[in-house]
């Protein structure tokens, strides 16, 4: 948030967007100013060549380091409406009631989604919806527990992965006496399977898809970048899977990928993930092979979608799901 050229705030949080009576809260960046100082040695207030100190960042500790990973929300770009039941394990995860990224379902009562899409978030405050390609229709489901990977870094986009499990509700069992009440925690599990609602298959521990695959991307969200407009029909898209040197140069200005990682997409552009379904699948041959992450804008040349390499982490899963 700029004001008379001076960078006054960042934007932090809000309650749904553009509510009656719920202003955006931006971060004071005047009341933070000691933080700058400390990290950063200096202000530079002369930016000769932006472009230049956005594709290099020197810190007062001498290294070179690449600029933070662009974060997507997910969004397809240039997919087409699913079919009722095409894409039964999607979920759209929804925070207060409003659709804040994508995910799968991968067990009865677990489901899979990233990272970035539920830290500092609350279980109490996230639903999952099943069921349905309309946004606005489908089965709504409490989230009991949330985990993402111990190791998840949030300015490189890494170990991006978290697990999501469905509630836990107390049943009362009856008065024992006039004091004491019984009463048992019961794991609901509300993912009725059906022709639409069934789990993705997960992939081997070390499994790499290949360059030229054909994967499946699904979610909700911007048909193009920034539109801003959300379908309300789920869309799917086909896309090829990017060879990991090949990525490794189109992702060269923000320090490549990582082992957990991998890259699809369409090399000339026009099809894409985009903001809005972060948590999204990449499925190949019915596994859950990818999971939507990050990239550098939507659907443009050479800057394919960079999606969580779910083999790479698979004992994390087995770990919180025991699947």
């Amino acid at each position: 948030m700029v004001v008379e050229g001076k960078l006054q705030g960042i934007v932090s949080w809000c309650v749904g967007c553009a509510r009656p009576k719920f202003l955006g809260v931006y971060s004071s960046v005047a009341s933070m100013r000691a933080f700058f100082t400390k990290e950063m040695g200096l202000i530079l207030l002369i930016r000769k060549n932006i472009e230049a100190l956005t594709r290099c960042v020197i810190d007062i500790r001498g290294r070179h380091a690449s600029p933070p990973k662009p974060r997507l929300d997910g969004r397809i770009v240039g997919g087409t409406d699913a079919r009722e039941g095409e894409i039964p394990y999607q979920i759209s995860l929804r925070y207060l009631g409003s659709h804040r990224c994508g995910g799968s379902i991968i067990s009865e009562d677990w489901a899979v989604t990233a990272a970035h899409c539920v830290q500092g978030v609350l279980a109490e405050d996230l639903e999952i919806m099943v069921g349905s390609v309309d946004i606005n229709d489908g089965t709504i489901h409490q989230v009991y527990y949330v985990a993402y990977h111990p190791n998840f870094d949030q300015y490189l986009i890494d170990w991006d992965i978290a697990v999501l499990k469905l509630v836990v509700r107390k049943v009362n069992l009856g008065e024992v006496n006039e004091i004491y009440t019984v009463f048992k925690l019961q794991v609901e599990k509300p993912f009725v399977f059906s022709d639409i609602v069934k789990a993705v298959a997960l992939p081997q521990e070390g499994e790499e898809p290949q360059p030229e695959e054909i994967a499946i991307i699904s979610g909700w969200g911007y048909t193009s970048e920034g539109s801003g407009i959300i379908p309300e029909n789920l869309q799917r898209l086909a896309v090829p899977i990017i060879s990991r040197e090949e990525c490794n140069i189109d992702y060269s200005d923000y320090g490549g990928i990582t082992e957990r990682m991998i890259c699809a997409g369409i090399e000339e552009g026009g099809k894409d993930a985009c903001q809005g379904d972060s948590g999204g699948p990449l499925v190949i041959d019915g596994k859950l092979q990818g999971i939507v992450s990050w990239g550098a804008g939507c659907a443009r040349p050479k800057h394919p979608g960079v999606y969580s390499r779910v083999s790479a982490m698979r004992s994390f899963l087995f770990e919180e799901t025991g699947l």
